[in-house]
């Protein structure tokens, strides 16, 4: 069996209903637990350009994450995102990339996601190209 290369996605949390504090407050929160989960890593997007005042260590891309997993068990961990958000009552989800040769940029709800992620990983994910174009145009796929 060959060994499968990580796939890096950066995500980008929503921001329904909340102030900055309460996405980053989640933001983080959201990092902590995939800490727990099959990912290869996941980390905060730091930001190049700190406030004055401030290291730029210190300063994060509120909302944002990059996580790095192997395509198959990407599944997976989007079906954890699934429950982590309906548990945050939170529907707004972008994640860009690349997936299996395709380039992701997602905009839409988690279900969504998990349909097109679970499409695009299976073994017959070529075969099925005109079915997963089709869907993408429908969920902001680019």
């Amino acid at each position: 069996m060959s060994e499968q290369v990580p796939v890096e996605m950066l995500l980008r949390l929503g921001s329904e209903a909340g102030d900055r504090e309460d996405l980053d407050r989640l933001t983080r929160q959201l990092v902590t637990e995939l800490q727990d989960q099959q990912v290869e890593s996941v980390r905060l997007v730091r930001d190049g350009s700190a406030p004055p005042g401030t290291k730029a260590a210190d300063t994060v891309s509120i909302g944002m994450i990059t996580l790095a997993v192997v395509p198959q068990l990407l599944p997976f961990v989007v079906d954890f995102m699934r429950s982590w958000f309906a548990r945050q009552r939170r529907q707004d989800v972008h994640l860009t990339g690349t997936l299996n040769g395709h380039s992701l940029d997602f905009r839409g709800s988690v279900e969504d996601l998990s349909l097109l992620v679970r499409t695009l990983v299976s073994p017959t994910s070529s075969d099925s190209l005109g079915m997963v174009t089709e869907q993408a145009r429908s969920a902001n796929l680019e």
